[in-house]
């Protein structure tokens, strides 16, 4: 008997560039799709987060009857400077932020930093916020991480691209003396902590330079403001927004918390008129909004009449794609607004009683 030889027959050389085209064109299908969820998904955390701080200023008023304020001083513009050589000097003072940390569950560090400064007295009698005294673990040892070194999740956003330290925090001189330390698994130095999400102290800087200030937003220097005086409607109040500064940013630093509405470098005559209700924008005012420093230049968006030698090149931005940037409201309600929002309505959701006739709200996301 003769036997018949059968040949297995393999894939020709076309037939696998064939497949490997066809997983290649699935592959290419796939990838955006997988991008737009995780996109999609980091937008939901950050907005989580931003609605867990919205959440303790509220715990914070429910508690005090007010809302924090950016610092004790009326001229955060400034950069009323406290301390002496010998305790170096520190920013104007503990940022809000500090203040509900017993609300984003931080009680233990609100509680370090406030047996620590004295209760946030400023010195003689308390401890400038950057002293190299105040370290985690109520003691002064070089080897702890100064309580502005402390890194916050609930503080950052997930779709943001930079690194979670503050690159050029100002005063420089009081910020070395914390020792920064290198992070075991980068590598890279552990600078001052950053946050994400910051509140609007007016509509515009030139408020904030007058004397005194004529700050209008929620959260401002000097005098804490109530629920009671969001007479627009807390629905039709921002509070906080999001930024994706890399400079100042300093959770911790009351000069690093907050931002304000329009391109500060415009000029007053540019900017709204505080004698016409409601306020209205004339020239070619422009919000902030993902307005960031000029392509090929290194002017900062703030300029130098910000605090200490900071300076700080977003305000109100986002890595969110869409030209998104995400706002938390008065009432807690967290939605999307992007640059194309009409310039008007932008200021008047930044003022709580501007008495201005506002959108639903919803309509804007």
């Amino acid at each position: 008997m003769s036997r018949l030889r059968v040949r297995k027959r393999g894939f020709t050389l076309v037939e696998l560039l064939v497949v490997i085209a066809i997983i290649g064109i699935l592959v290419a299908l796939l990838l955006p799709a997988i991008n737009a969820a995780r996109q999609a998904a980091m937008r939901n955390a950050c907005i989580n987060n931003m609605r867990q701080v919205g959440l303790a200023l509220h715990n914070y008023h429910d508690v005090y009857k007010k809302f924090p304020v950016i610092s004790e001083y009326d001229q955060i513009v400034t950069g009323t400077q406290i301390g002496s050589p010998a305790n170096p000097p520190a920013m104007a003072a503990f940022s809000w932020i500090v203040k509900i940390l017993p609300y984003i569950e931080e009680a233990p560090m609100y509680n370090e930093i406030s047996s620590d400064s004295a209760r946030f007295k400023p010195p003689p009698v308390g401890v400038a916020p950057f002293s190299p005294n105040m370290r985690i673990g109520n003691n002064a040892t070089a080897a702890n991480l100064h309580f502005s070194q402390v890194s916050i999740a609930t503080l950052l956003c997930p779709s943001f691209s930079g690194e979670p330290y503050s690159d050029n925090q100002a005063p420089a001189t009081a910020y070395a003396s914390i020792n920064p330390k290198t992070d075991v698994i980068t590598g890279k130095p552990v600078g001052v902590a950053l946050t994400n999400y910051v509140t609007f102290a007016a509509t515009n800087k030139d408020f904030l330079m007058r004397n005194p200030p004529e700050a209008n937003g929620t959260i401002i220097g000097g005098k804490a403001r109530t629920m009671a005086t969001m007479r627009d409607g807390t629905s039709k109040t921002v509070v906080i927004v999001e930024s994706k500064e890399q400079s100042n940013s300093s959770w911790y630093d009351a000069s690093g918390t907050w931002v304000v509405a329009l391109v500060p470098s415009l000029t007053t005559a540019s900017n709204p008129n505080p004698g016409i209700t409601p306020m209205v924008a004339t020239g070619t005012v422009i919000t902030a909004l993902n307005y960031g420093p000029a392509p090929g230049t290194n002017v900062p968006l703030y300029g130098t009449g910000f605090p200490g030698a900071g300076a700080r090149k977003w305000g109100p931005s986002s890595d969110h794609g869409g030209d998104v940037v995400i706002h938390c409201f008065g009432d807690n309600a967290v939605r999307p607004i992007t640059s194309d929002i009409n310039v008007n309505t932008y200021i008047w959701l930044v003022t709580p009683n501007g008495g201005e006739s506002l959108p639903d709200p919803s309509a804007l996301q």
